[in-house]
């Protein structure tokens, strides 16, 4: 059986996609049936398309050497590992403590504007603009201080 040319296109950006990693699936397998999730086709129309599935395995397959030619991850000696551990217990603690200060820092910030939002309700707000000495002040502010003559 064959798919439409439409949905053979589908298939063929969607392998490209997921091939250079532009698109990565939900579960970050490189399977056809992500391929067809991505084309927005169903796996039986997916599952039609045999030569295009065929060239999906291949390419991956070219892409992702057996696991007997794969290299091992290197083994670390017990030592390192210990002293991997202790790096790491010690930054643990650093952290912490930076956290409890950064903490306090907040919690002074917090009360420190509670307390300016509380003054300045407190304070009626009006703005008297300044004045130099020799001069009176303008007859808005005259208003403002309740001198209206």
């Amino acid at each position: 059986m064959t798919v439409s040319l439409r949905n053979r296109r589908k298939l063929e950006a969607a392998m490209r996609f997921l091939l250079d990693g532009t698109v990565t699936p939900p579960d970050t397998k490189l399977t056809w049936k992500n391929v067809a999730a991505v084309a927005r086709v169903s796996k039986a129309t997916a599952d039609r398309a045999i030569d295009l599935r065929d060239e999906f395995r291949r390419q991956i397959e070219v892409r992702v050497p057996p696991p007997a030619t794969r290299r091992q991850p290197s083994t670390r000696s017990c030592g390192d590992a210990v002293e991997e551990l202790a790096r790491l217990r010690r930054e643990n603690a650093e952290l912490k403590e930076s956290t409890k200060v950064l903490h306090s820092d907040i919690l002074a910030l917090v009360h420190e504007n509670q307390r300016l939002a509380r003054r300045r309700r407190r304070d009626d707000g009006t703005v008297v603009p300044l004045t130099a000495p020799d001069m009176p002040p303008p007859p808005s502010a005259q208003r403002q201080r309740g001198r209206v003559p």
